[in-house]
C-alpha cells in the first residue's frame, strides 16, 4: 500500500488528563476511589454495549481492574521512567470494555454513537490495526472520559483477532510484561519465541477475517480513515 497508516487522533497532554481523583490521597486510597468509580459507571457502559451487541451482532464485555493491579500499573518502573508524574489518577483501564466486531465497516457507526451517548473521546489509536507494535496486537483503542470524569478504556477489533488475543497472545504478553530489560534479556532466545508466536497468531487471524469477508487492507484503511474524521 502506497498510502501511510492513520495517525493517532486527538494529541492531549496526557499529565493532566486525570481521573476525578485528589492527588493528595495515598496510592491505597486512590485506588480505592478508582474502584468505587469504575463500580458506579459499569452499569453505564454495559448498557451502551449492549445496544451496540444487539444493533451490530458484535460481542461485548466489561470488567473492572482488581486494587493490585491498579496499584502494580500505577508503580510499574518502565511507566515511571517514561512518565515520573504518572500515578493512580492517570490510570485509564480500571474500567475497560471491548467489542468483538464480525464487520469492521460497523466501526466509524458505533464510535458516532459513542460521542452521541455522552462519552468524551480523549484519545484514539487507529494506527495498530495495521501497524502493530511488538507483540501483533491488532485493535484501535479509544481513552474515554464518562460524564462524570472516569477515564476509561475502550478497544475494538474483529472476531477473528480477539480470538487469537483470547487464546494465544493475552498469556504470552502476562508472562513478560513486568519483567525488566535485564531479565528479558537473559532469557532472550525464549522471549523472541513467544514474540513470534503471538505475531504469526495475529496475522493469521486478520487473513482468515479477510478471507471471511472478502475484505482487503484498503478497505481497513479507509474505514480507519473515516472514523478518525468522526473522532478528531
Amino acid at each position: 500500500m502506497s498510502q501511510e497508516s492513520p495517525k493517532p487522533a486527538i494529541p492531549q497532554d496526557e499529565q493532566h488528563i486525570v481521573n476525578p481523583i485528589k492527588p493528595e490521597l495515598s496510592a491505597d486510597e486512590k485506588a480505592d476511589r478508582l474502584r468505587e468509580l469504575s463500580e458506579k459507571n459499569r452499569p453505564l457502559v454495559d448498557k451502551f454495549i449492549k445496544k451496540i451487541d444487539a444493533q451490530y451482532k458484535a460481542t461485548s464485555t466489561s470488567d473492572c481492574k482488581r486494587k493490585d493491579r491498579i496499584l502494580t500499573k500505577a508503580s510499574r518502573p518502565a511507566t515511571r521512567k517514561k512518565k515520573p508524574w504518572f500515578d493512580v489518577e492517570h490510570i485509564r483501564d480500571g474500567l475497560r470494555f471491548r467489542t468483538a466486531l464480525q464487520d469492521f465497516r460497523d466501526l466509524p457507526a458505533i464510535i458516532a454513537e459513542l460521542k452521541a451517548s455522552g462519552m468524551e473521546i480523549v484519545k484514539a489509536e487507529t494506527a495498530k490495526m495495521l501497524d502493530p507494535l511488538a507483540w501483533g496486537w491488532r485493535a484501535v483503542m479509544y481513552d474515554v472520559r464518562l460524564p462524570n470524569g472516569q477515564l476509561v478504556e475502550y478497544y475494538l477489533t474483529v472476531t477473528e483477532l480477539m480470538d487469537a488475543n483470547d487464546k494465544v497472545h493475552h498469556a504470552l504478553y502476562e508472562k513478560w510484561r513486568n519483567c525488566t530489560k535485564e531479565e528479558i534479556s537473559a532469557k532472550i532466545e525464549e522471549y523472541e519465541k513467544d514474540l513470534g508466536i503471538s505475531n504469526e497468531a495475529f496475522d493469521q487471524a486478520l487473513e482468515a477475517y479477510l478471507k471471511r469477508t472478502g475484505q482487503t487492507e484498503e478497505t481497513i484503511r479507509e474505514v480507519l480513515a473515516e472514523t478518525d474524521s468522526i473522532t478528531g
